[in-house]
């Protein structure tokens, strides 16, 4: 991949892309550094199983997702970033997104973020 173009992937055979969109906002008197966001699991029914933060592959792994150069349409609506170690000045924010896979039959019910002290649930 080059520098400065994203792509957009589609979920294999059988699985599906989960994307928790999120805002950091400073909302300090001084510039302050949003986390870093390389981890975060997601809970899900009827199993219970924990699925880790998608992750974009390399390689012939890379080709099973189809990828296909995003458009500004596709950034626009999926945000291109997890806004992770971004500078904020005061009053600034920026918008951020993970992205996990999953099987299709199940579902999403609890979101854990490191960067969170809180864990996300998800309505039904």
């Amino acid at each position: 991949m080059s520098q400065g173009t994203y792509y957009v992937f589609v979920a294999k055979p059988g699985t599906k892309f989960v994307i928790v969109s999120y805002l950091f906002k400073n909302g300090s008197n001084v510039q302050q550094q949003t986390p870093g966001v390389n981890s975060g699991e997601v809970t899900t029914k009827p199993n219970g199983y924990v699925y880790k933060l998608w992750a974009v592959p390399s390689g012939a792994e890379m080709d099973q997702y189809r990828p296909n150069t995003a458009l500004g349409r596709d950034i626009a609506e999926t945000g291109a970033s997890s806004g992770g170690d971004a500078k904020l000045l005061p009053g600034e924010s920026v918008e951020g997104r993970v992205i996990f896979e999953m099987p299709s039959d199940v579902i999403p019910v609890e979101v854990s973020l490191p960067f969170l002290p809180v864990r996300i649930s998800l309505a039904e």
